[in-house]
């Protein structure tokens, strides 16, 4: 008997054994290649200070975590460095200690299949492979949050003669440190503590209950950044609310937005179910895991409707593991021999690292907004034409994100404007480009704001698009000046209205010869409207993402309130699409022609009888000329679509 137990768990160690070494090889595969991502960068340049309290005070109170992500960064990056694969190297650890403890976890609850295939997803899923190679608190937190679980259910249901002083000491720290985590993990390892009061004996009621105080008291010294960070502003307050089929979707993501990996788990619960043998206790870990889930789920999702958003996949993340070993639980009891057991995880593992690896969905398609590959395509432009020549106008959070790679790459660009969002930001990036002399203009963005009006600015004074890639949530182009061998043409539609020669409308009265930008006339306008375009979208080409530029040269001889240039879509005489600027905003000069520009993306869902219409909208009755309107459509690349190439 003892030979067939020791065969047993002989089978299962070396089967989770490869399971982990896959899951290494899966995640260190591009550790030090892939793009550090926005907050990778973020935390990073949060720990660039020389002493730990000026990281607390100018590191951690900006953000909207706890302090131990960033006290962890803080000394490990002054040990070791700054590279990529070194920064994100323990956490690759961590996630791979995870998938042991998910195993253990799943085999001490239910039985060896369940922990298994629990640990085959958590290892070879796309969702799960990234979050735990990111330089972030997932990794650091799921460890803690499962070894907090494990702890506790040695403890509070022992099995051996083990030495619960130990445990008890092990289920303290592993709560301790989840709680400097996230407040997320902080809040699934306070549910474990509070179910154990459950479960608890009268003998060691006391000593259980001091281990949460005492877990508990080691956040005291974090309180003050937490009451900071709660009134600064809140965790989601750049997110959307959760749609009604968040958690479809979430499952979908989970089991790699992939048919058939969701058929397979679908039919393995499905017949377990039915076919499936529980043993004594199961369903308290059933209970105890969708309990869990479920009240993580609802506080986000609640808080998300009634306050202010936070739930997003990653959200999740601390409860995923016992969610996986909730839905593997239903097993049928014919593949509970040991024989199917190893037999089943191979075919199940095999089916999803083909699905993760094979298709390309992990290692080819961007996740994230990337700043390497931005970094490379300036670098490539100032190796190509020279630094000088190849003025760049950069859309990030912050450019230091941007400058660690530079840095890398000792390269020094020609920066010439930074987050350009507003059309007093417009304003300045014409007066950049109209004076420039250099032969070229870039402007690259990633994870930010990235207004149409920027690359239609400086095509105005650089007229030729030579290079143009698309990241997910990320793009670069390179404009030319003069005419150059490939140049890449978006524009599918153009109107122009100069009042001489091209005209919008038959109404030559408003035309005017006082002040003109170009040619013998203006439109002068001291009325509610200004001439108008209007066309069925049916009359103009191209499909797909494409978006609409609306501009004009403007000359204001007194003030400009109110005074607004609109594009609208409408449908059955009624605007459903609406875009305008307040032309003050552009903070133009009174007295001279200044160009002014509004763009706008078309929407989604349009019929080929909607109108587009822009116009001037001067409520005020404000005296103005408006001279060399144009309205341009172009195709583009819809920047949050994922791309399985750098460029399309």
């Amino acid at each position: 008997m003892d030979q067939i137990a020791k065969s047993k768990q002989n089978g299962g160690t070396l089967t989770i054994g490869l399971i982990i070494l896959a899951s290494a090889i899966l995640r260190f595969i591009n550790l030090g290649t892939m793009s550090l991502s926005n907050d990778e960068l973020s935390s990073l340049v949060r720990v660039r200070y020389d002493s730990f309290s000026e990281m607390i005070s100018k590191g951690v109170y900006i953000d909207f975590h706890p302090a131990g992500l960033q006290s962890f960064l803080f000394y490990w990056v002054k040990i070791f460095g700054e590279e990529t694969f070194i920064v994100r190297f323990p956490f690759v650890l961590f996630s791979l200690i995870s998938t042991w403890l998910i195993y253990k976890i799943g085999k001490r609850w239910y039985n060896e299949l369940t922990g298994l295939l629990a640990a085959c997803t958590f290892g070879f899923s796309i969702f799960t492979i990234l979050f735990t190679q990111l330089a972030r608190m997932y990794s650091p937190g799921i460890m803690f949050s499962l070894l907090t679980v494990y702890f506790w259910t040695e403890y509070l249901f022992p099995h051996s003669n083990r030495n619960k002083n130990y445990l008890w000491f092990g289920w303290i720290i592993s709560m301790s440190a989840a709680l400097h985590l996230h407040y997320f993990s902080f809040m699934f390892v306070g549910l474990v503590g509070l179910s154990g009061l459950f479960f608890v004996n009268r003998n060691t009621v006391f000593k259980y209950t001091l281990g949460g105080f005492i877990a508990l008291i080691t956040f005291l010294p974090e309180l003050p950044v937490f009451f900071s960070q709660m009134k600064t502003g809140d965790i989601g307050g750049w997110l959307g609310p959760p749609s009604k089929n968040f958690l479809k979707d979430f499952f979908f993501e989970l089991f790699n937005r992939s048919y058939l990996v969701c058929t397979l788990v679908g039919l393995l619960f499905v017949s377990g179910l039915i076919f499936g043998k529980n043993k004594a206790g199961i369903n308290r870990w059933r209970l105890l895991s969708a309990t869990w889930f479920g009240i993580t789920f609802l506080i986000a999702y609640i808080y998300s409707i009634l306050g202010h958003p936070v739930l997003m996949f990653s959200t999740l993340h601390f409860v995923i593991p016992l969610i996986l070993l909730l839905i593997f639980s239903y097993i049928p009891k014919f593949l509970l021999t040991k024989r199917n057991t190893i037999i089943f995880t191979l075919i199940f593992s095999i089916v999803l690292i083909y699905d993760t690896v094979v298709p390309g969905k992990n290692y080819s398609i961007k996740q994230f907004g990337v700043f390497k590959e931005i970094a490379e395509d300036v670098e490539g432009w100032s190796k190509k034409y020279g630094v000088k020549n190849v003025p760049i106008v950069i859309n990030v959070v912050n450019t230091d994100y941007l400058n660690y790679y530079f840095h890398k790459m000792e390269l020094q660009p020609l920066i010439v404007g930074d987050k350009i969002e507003t059309p007093s930001d417009f304003t300045k990036l014409i007066n950049i480009t109209r004076v420039s002399k250099n032969p070229y203009f870039g402007f690259v963005w990633t994870n930010s704001s990235h207004p149409w009006e920027i690359p239609e600015i400086i095509r105005k004074y650089y007229p030729f698009l030579i290079e143009q890639k698309n990241y997910f949530n990320a793009a670069s182009y390179l404009f030319a000046k003069h005419q150059a061998d490939t140049v890449i043409n978006t524009q599918v539609f153009s109107s122009m209205c100069d009042f001489d020669y091209n005209l919008w409308s038959e109404d030559f009265q408003s035309r005017s010869t006082e002040q003109v930008y170009s040619g013998v006339h203006s439109q002068k306008i001291n009325g509610e409207y200004g001439v108008s375009f209007s066309k069925k979208l049916s009359d103009i080409p191209g499909k797909g993402f494409r978006y609409i530029t609306f501009s004009a040269m403007i000359f204001l001889p007194g003030e400009s309130e109110n005074i607004k240039m609109i594009i609208s879509l409408d449908r059955n005489n009624k605007p459903f699409d609406y875009h305008g600027s307040n032309i003050s905003d552009f903070k133009i000069k009174k007295g001279e022609w200044q160009p002014v520009i509004v763009c706008a993306e078309f929407p989604k869902e349009i019929l080929p009888e909607d109108i587009l219409l822009t116009y001037f909208w001067n409520p005020s009755n404000k005296l103005f000329y408006i001279d060399d309107l144009k309205v341009e459509v172009n195709e583009g690349i819809d920047p949050y679509k994922r791309f399985t190439r750098g460029s399309e």
